[in-house]
């Protein structure tokens, strides 16, 4: 029998993203709740964290350029006239949610971007877009009815 002698509600970095929630001081189920987290993330993107990433403009200028290929930071800094730090920044927050990733090859390192994440970005979009036309049309037929509810009793 497993006794949780104490837990506590905190913050713990994983897979590159801050996640918030309990915190076991059981290392058999910590470890089944870190095995557990981290094939989740595998295969189920952050919607949050990616729609957070994407919220800046600074930052959808760099994926907008990493588009086009892969390139190395500075390259990215240079149209920004940001200091070499804060674009660091952008850059973490951009690989946090798994939209690039970054390599480092001897002094340069190369940033590409990781269309996947963005593809499940849209599969969930196409499905808030289905479903909201799928309400608009109901709606609409319902005033439609209504309105030949009205003609008729004229």
């Amino acid at each position: 029998m497993l006794i949780l002698h104490s837990m506590d509600l905190g913050k713990e970095v994983m897979g590159g993203r801050i996640e918030y929630g309990f915190r076991y001081k059981s290392r058999l189920l910590s470890a089944g709740l870190s095995l557990l987290l981290s094939t989740m993330a595998k295969y189920e993107p952050d919607l949050s964290a990616i729609f957070q990433a994407l919220s800046d403009p600074t930052r959808r200028a760099i994926l907008e350029q990493l588009g086009k290929g892969a390139v190395a930071v500075s390259e990215l800094a240079r149209p920004t006239g940001l200091a070499l730090p804060t674009v660091m920044r952008h850059l973490a927050v951009l690989e946090g949610a798994a939209l690039i990733e970054t390599t480092k090859t001897g002094r340069t390192r190369m940033c590409s971007a990781r269309p996947e994440a963005i593809a499940a970005t849209q599969d969930w979009l196409s499905a808030q877009k289905r479903e909201w036309e799928a309400r608009t049309d109901r709606l609409q037929a319902y005033v439609e009815t209504l309105m030949l509810e009205a003609k008729n009793e004229d």
